[in-house]
């Protein structure tokens, strides 16, 4: 009994010890994503948005005036940021010594990233708005034809995607509806979650394509999902190990929303928590897809 309790763990370790644990991704992971610059990166991004979608409600900007404008500011972050990310990977997985205190180099890389991908990383986010936007309406359409029309939900257009994308408006629209009209919106936010959790799967591998790829933004992104049904098991759990760790700090930041110091904290680390996401996913496209098989040309 002993030995075959010390076969299954020494089995355990040398699995948890190669590149294909998906598990190993995000213990890698956890040492390189506490970098100031990219935490100081997603507040700086989130502020300028919040501050120009004030702004222009204020000064009554067109609304697609200001959808190109948070598309050009968020591509300009988002290049440097993602482009960190991977230059930070690259050289912890080349055994190179990097200090992640050394604010000059990332801000350096941020600025190579910026001036390298700037192009691709507007191209995509325009791409994205376009796919997600199908998505979105043809969840709409299928839910409105096969669970029941949206008038009979009580719930008007313009609001049924903000209401479905809050599971805490739901359950407040819930309590002044008939027990019919809370089962309808049940399954239309199933319907809704799936379209949507499935659409972010597929293109988890967008981006780290684009940067080790260097290809273009259309072809990227058939290509990594591509990726992702080549190693689908391991794909997937990478991805539901995101969901469960974000899905986990939003019950907390429920619970305590009420303890203003422990509520921030907890906002804090839904950042951070962001940042080590895009890492784990990094170390986990490289691992499987470059240095392993290296499909990278």
């Amino acid at each position: 009994m002993i030995e075959r309790v010390a076969v299954f763990c020494k089995k355990m370790w040398d699995w948890f010890k190669s590149d294909r644990c998906f598990v190993r991704y995000f213990a890698e992971a956890f040492s390189l994503s506490n970098n100031l610059l990219l935490l100081t990166i997603v507040l700086l991004s989130i502020f300028i948005t919040f501050l120009y979608m004030v702004l222009s409600a204020q000064l009554s900007i067109n609304p697609k005036l200001s959808l190109i404008v948070i598309i050009l500011l968020s591509s300009a972050l988002a290049s440097g940021f993602f482009y960190t990310i991977k230059t930070f990977v690259d050289t912890k997985d080349n055994k190179e010594k990097i200090d992640k205190s050394d604010f000059k180099f990332a801000i350096e890389t941020f600025c190579a990233g910026i001036g390298e991908h700037y192009l691709s990383f507007v191209c995509m986010f325009v791409m994205f708005f376009i796919l997600a936007g199908a998505i979105i309406l043809g969840t709409f359409i299928i839910a409105d034809n096969f669970i029941c029309p949206l008038d009979k939900l009580g719930i008007d257009a313009s609001t049924i995607f903000i209401t479905l994308s809050d599971p805490s408006q739901i359950v407040n629209i819930t309590q002044n509806m008939l027990p019919e009209q809370q089962t309808y919106l049940k399954y239309w936010y199933r319907a809704f979650l799936i379209s949507t959790q499935t659409f972010t799967f597929l293109i988890m591998l967008w981006i780290p394509e684009v940067l080790y790829k260097k290809k273009n933004v259309f072809f990227a992104f058939f290509t990594s999902i591509g990726k992702i049904f080549s190693d689908f098991p391991r794909a997937l759990c990478v991805y539901l190990t995101v969901v469960l760790l974000n899905y986990i700090l939003a019950i907390l930041i429920v619970i305590f929303s009420n303890y203003g110091i422990l509520s921030f904290l907890l906002n804090l680390m839904s950042l951070y928590l962001l940042v080590f996401n895009f890492f784990a996913i990094f170390v986990y496209y490289r691992k499987m897809f470059v240095d392993e098989r290296g499909w990278i040309a």
